[in-house]
């Protein structure tokens, strides 16, 4: 099996995400930011093009309407003008800690042994909290196997991929 940056190509569900050295108190420990299996989908595209979504896992609940007692909000209603919760967004971004980022990317493999990995690089267009947006971000990876990705530091964190497509 040859493994290559054209084996990076396709859909990848985030099936464990950890980070160590979140937790002042255990520096040592590991952290599960999106719940214990994490929520996620990288896709990496042969034009060169990149999309990635991270959610806690379970997803918050969609707040019920106080007037109507339904599940979905009104403000979510197309037909009207509406005005987006504040509470709401901030519950969202500072519980759930969603992550979204998209732009294109490259691959350089490892010099030494390209068949085990080596480092994306994403160029990124946009993001959803505008931290990552008009900057480079390199991510080691390792292949373990043509199905799973293993994208991080060793020691430091961890976002392991399971191909889908």
């Amino acid at each position: 099996m040859s493994l290559n940056a054209q084996t990076l190509i396709g859909s990848w569900e985030m099936v464990e995400a950890w980070d160590i050295g979140d937790d002042p108190s255990d520096p040592t420990k590991k952290t599960y930011p999106w719940g214990n299996p994490s929520a996620g989908y990288w896709v990496y595209d042969k034009s060169g093009h990149f999309s990635l979504m991270i959610s806690q896992n379970p997803p918050l609940a969609i707040p019920t309407d106080p007037f109507s007692g339904q599940p979905q909000s009104s403000w979510l209603t197309p037909q009207k003008p509406w005005e987006v919760p504040h509470s709401l967004l901030i519950d969202s971004f500072a519980t759930a800690s969603p992550y979204a980022y998209f732009g294109t990317y490259t691959v350089e493999m490892d010099t030494n042994h390209p068949h085990l990995g080596g480092t994306i690089i994403m160029n990124v267009f946009a993001d959803v909290m505008r931290a990552y947006t008009g900057t480079v971000q390199k991510r080691s990876f390792v292949f373990d196997g043509k199905d799973y990705l293993n994208v991080g530091t060793p020691g430091q964190y961890l976002r392991r991929l399971k191909r889908l497509t």
